[in-house]
């Protein structure tokens, strides 16, 4: 919905019929005709509505709270049962179990009535017409994706709104009060729950930390001060970049379009800018240097040049981590296109904004773009050197953790072709299965048996293993650490039958020899996991 600025999707049920929507759903069907939008013969349009909180008051397996005497159970609790999400069924089950444990224990832990110590807190309320502001600002701030800026911004806003103590009692005021007393709790754990996890999606923070061995819900809480979250406000304030994060929803929606369509996924590249930005920046911290040297309102314009000749790839994934660190206040212009070649001295790339936020993302744009510009450099030198051949170079899975997909686009860029992202998407049989299976045939015929329809590519080291796999009908095979003229033998007796992929022990010098022996692919795992990076560099100007 952010991405397309729309109020709303679409849900198609009308598949479903009519006889089974009176049926299975009467009230829904109900509810929907009432409004207007018949799901027999209609699409429902869908928004994300609010549901349940997770969490609530922290209580023990009796219900007990970390106050004497006060005890809880159902929605309102935090009992461990339903950990980070709230799912449905899991209010019966506190209903129903939790309500009888706290009936168990109660008759023996009553207190004798006493007469309540003198409340200190003001009696105001907050005024009720206040309701309808402070629900958006929660929606929008504080709703299902969340940022530390966000989050600080509806903190600010609930700690201005105080108490009117003229305000006349009533079920009104009391709700309204309630809700800037919870909505001050939850903004305040949210702001401190720097990870995301469960319903709690923090965009600045968007995987989950590794929980601590040994520790458990089981154990009765905490005692810990009533008022200690609402204050997060004072304590808790961000003062580090996150004010110039944005949310992966607020990318410019042609870059999101642009990498998904070099089919590439924006929020997994999002995901990685913030971790590499958090080696930079870790906790929150500042870019010292840049913050000691540079005024904050100072602008300046920077070019990302080539220090050598070669081709681009990665230009749009630093185009995020500027957007990512600048927000708006960034501008982007002058970028050629992935996979363009350039000369020494080329101009890719022209960013201007202020002079912090360009020297704090400088490294990690760097990073990415030499890195996959070395990939997809490397692989266009490999496809010079085929170039008069039928023979086109293929990539590997020898890539770095966390950059398969990224290096595999640089591939691309650069001429060559994708093999393999991962151990599921086809068969790749190799000298350590043929030895565990008893020979390259049974090998072949086991995974054939395990997985009908995937597509099967077996190695082999010798012309005796080829003729046996081509009997057997294999249509994919690798000849492994072969010469030149006993790929061409290979290619021979293979007449066309198999496609047939050269690896191992190939160098560039070696690569038009063995383009010209008639094989299909040449596989370069060195294209990706020992490439030397492009050198890319930064140069700052005054504006």
């Amino acid at each position: 919905m952010l991405e397309t600025d729309q109020p709303h999707m679409w849900l198609d049920a009308r598949h479903l019929g009519k006889e089974f929507w009176e049926k299975r759903f009467p009230t829904i069907l109900a509810v929907c005709r009432q409004h207007g939008v018949d799901p027999v013969t209609q699409l429902i349009p869908v928004a994300p509505a609010q549901h349940y909180a997770s969490g609530g008051v922290a209580t023990d397996l009796h219900g007990r709270s970390s106050v004497p005497g006060l005890y809880a159970t159902g929605e309102v609790t935090c009992s461990g049962v339903h950990g980070a999400n709230r799912l449905a069924s899991n209010s019966l089950l506190e209903g129903l179990v939790f309500s009888r444990r706290i009936a168990d224990v109660l008759p023996g832990e009553l207190r004798a009535w006493s007469t309540p110590a003198s409340d200190k807190r003001s009696d105001g309320l907050v005024d009720w017409a206040q309701r309808p502001e402070l629900q958006a600002m929660m929606t929008t701030r504080v709703g299902v994706l969340r940022t530390a800026l966000g989050i600080a911004e509806a903190i600010d806003w609930l700690g201005d709104r105080d108490a009117d103590h003229d305000a006349v009692p009533g079920v009104d005021g009391w709700e309204t009060t309630n809700l800037r007393v919870i909505s001050s709790a939850l903004a305040g754990a949210a702001l401190r729950r720097e990870e995301t996890r469960g319903s709690h999606w923090r965009e600045d923070f968007p995987r989950p930390r590794r929980r601590q061995p040994g520790r458990s819900h089981r154990h009765p809480p905490r005692r810990r001060s009533p008022r200690a979250v609402v204050r997060a406000r004072r304590v808790h304030r961000p003062v580090h970049r996150s004010s110039r994060m944005i949310p992966y929803a607020a990318l410019p929606a042609d870059l999101v379009t642009e990498l998904s369509a070099a089919g590439l996924d924006p929020a997994a590249i999002y995901a990685d800018i913030v971790r590499a930005l958090e080696e930079d920046l870790p906790n929150g911290a500042v870019d010292t240097t840049s913050a000691a040297t540079i005024s904050a309102e100072a602008r300046g314009r920077a070019d990302f040049a080539a220090r050598e000749p070669g081709v681009v790839a990665g230009l749009g994934v630093a185009a995020m981590v500027f957007r990512y660190v600048m927000g708006d206040e960034v501008e982007i212009t002058d970028r050629v296109a992935d996979g363009t070649r350039v000369a020494e001295g080329d101009v890719v790339m022209r960013v201007a904004g202020r002079t912090r936020g360009l020297l704090t993302a400088e490294r990690t744009a760097l990073n990415f773009a030499s890195h996959l510009s070395g990939v997809a450099t490397a692989t266009s030198h490999w496809v010079e050197a085929l170039e008069g051949t039928n023979a086109r170079v293929l990539d590997t899975r020898k890539t770095l953790p966390g950059w398969r997909a990224l290096q595999k686009y640089a591939v691309r860029c650069g001429g060559g072709v994708n093999h393999r992202f991962s151990l599921s998407d086809m068969a790749m049989v190799k000298d350590n299965h043929v030895i565990a299976a008893g020979g390259v045939v049974p090998a072949l015929e086991a995974v054939r048996a395990a997985y009908p329809g995937l597509q099967i590519e077996v190695e082999v080291t010798d012309l005796d293993q080829l003729r046996e796999l081509l009997d057997a009908g294999c249509d994919r095979i690798l000849l492994d650490n072969m010469s030149s003229p006993m790929m061409a033998e290979a290619v021979a007796i293979n007449a066309g039958r198999a496609v047939l992929e050269a690896s191992g022990g190939l160098t560039l010098e070696r690569a038009r020899e063995v383009g010209e022996t008639g094989v299909d692919f040449i596989s370069v795992g060195a294209l990706t996991h020992s490439v030397k990076v492009f050198d890319i560099g930064m140069d700052l100007v005054d504006e």
